[in-house]
């Protein structure tokens, strides 16, 4: 059933996947307001590290290091420079330092209008220089990405689809998938095989289809008569074909080899895929999830703080606390479960979260709050048993299988 890259079959090379961008995004150099000459490598270097860390992101084109650069001691009119850099967005900022503390300014502007769509201020300890550098450059690529994802497919929400191209279709079934129902996801997976007819060829379109399939196997959604399992298999196979050296396709074929009990060669790919992109949310995501599968729930809970930093504007990011909440229950540590359980449903609400916290809860004794969480779960579907639940989670190791259903018992589902 799984293989790898075929040897017979013709991989499209990245940079013919990567024709069609979300953006092309400008990082001029930052200014450098302490007037104090020898700050200025602490200033390129969140210049340099910022434009490599959005490099990674394979819908973004951003422009060359020497070519921003050129302009920075004679920055002009922002819309004007983007338009010479053929830029689509700007990213601008300044730091200055004051003896042992450092405040960076970051903002995105849209290039076309110079309107800003987004802007932090990030002030630190300069305990360790190349940390709190690091740090700030996690934070600003984690926020950009989204921010330009969101504005792109606004823009392209009322279109008619007969209007849009393939890139076009993705960004827009990205839209209709974040609001979480099934309506939703039942539109982004109509949109997105629409694209990917559109262009057979086009990676990320196929990785989307993976993500709505997903989430609707979690949530135990019925899209006509097919297998969300199935689905999930096939598009990851083909988004891994199609661009073997991408990280989240990698970790997509990874989650489906987990859930058919594929555990070694999940691993395996995961292995192969973090180095790859260690800022990708969605890698890091799969590599939380595939931790606790396999038994390692510490590790699940490292990769999935990392992305909870990252994706803190991400419309998704219950999906991370429900996966959370999984790592603490397979430990033992249920306040810790119950806490995650909370932060994710102020997120958004999602059936899994809902079972996990009233396992949780079932496990301290909180018996009335743990029946309060099924209800929600046995309102459209009053027959629902223990092992239902288990036939959409994957676990490595018997004794977590039987965790898991334990709490489902005790919290009130019949066996």
């Amino acid at each position: 059933m799984w293989k790898t890259a075929s040897s017979d079959k013709p991989i499209a090379p990245r940079e013919v996947i990567g024709s069609a961008y979300t953006a092309t995004v400008a990082v001029l150099p930052f200014e450098e307001m302490s007037g104090e000459a020898e700050q200025r490598y602490f200033v390129d270097g969140i210049t340099e590290d910022l434009i490599t860390a959005l490099s990674r992101y394979i819908d973004l084109r951003v422009i060359a290091r020497n070519s921003t650069f050129a302009y920075r001691d004679h920055m002009g009119d922002v819309r004007a420079i983007a338009r010479e850099l053929d830029a689509t967005h700007v990213i601008e900022g300044s730091v200055r330092r004051a003896g042992d503390r450092v405040r960076v300014t970051a903002q995105l502007i849209e290039a076309e209008t110079g309107h800003h769509l987004w802007a932090e201020r990030y002030d630190r300890d300069l305990a360790d220089v190349f940390e709190v550098q690091d740090e700030i450059v996690r934070e600003v690529a984690a926020h950009i990405h989204p921010a330009i994802e969101r504005f792109e497919g606004e823009k392209r929400a009322n279109r008619d689809p007969a209007d849009l191209d393939a890139w076009d279709l993705l960004l827009r079934s990205r839209w209709h998938y974040y609001t979480n129902t099934l309506e939703g996801c039942e539109e982004a997976i109509r949109l997105g095989e629409l694209a990917v007819e559109r262009d057979p060829s086009f990676a990320p379109a196929y990785g989307g289809l993976v993500s709505y399939w997903i989430t609707a196997l979690f949530n135990r959604w019925h899209i006509g008569e097919r297998r969300a399992a199935v689905e999930i298999a096939q598009h990851a196979q083909i988004a891994f074909e199609l661009d073997p050296t991408d990280a989240r396709s990698m970790s997509m074929v990874a989650f489906a080899h987990a859930f058919v009990g594929d555990f070694d060669e999940a691993e395996d790919l995961m292995r192969r895929a973090l180095p790859l992109a260690p800022y990708d949310q969605w890698t890091l995501l799969t590599a939380g999830a595939l931790a606790y599968w396999v038994g390692e729930p510490d590790r699940a809970v490292e990769h999935l703080t990392k992305v909870w930093q990252l994706a803190i504007h991400e419309p998704w990011r219950y999906h991370i606390a429900t996966n959370m909440v999984f790592a603490h229950y397979m430990a033992g540590r249920y306040e810790a479960a119950a806490a995650w359980a909370d932060l994710g449903l102020e997120a958004g609400d999602y059936l899994q979260i809902r079972a996990i916290a009233a396992a949780t809860l079932a496990q301290l004794g909180r018996l009335d709050e743990a029946r309060r969480h099924l209800s929600h779960l046995t309102k459209d579907k009053p027959n629902q048993t223990a092992s239902d639940f288990l036939r959409t989670n994957t676990f490595k190791r018997q004794q977590d299988i039987d965790h898991w259903k334990e709490g489902l018992i005790k919290a009130g589902l019949p066996e």
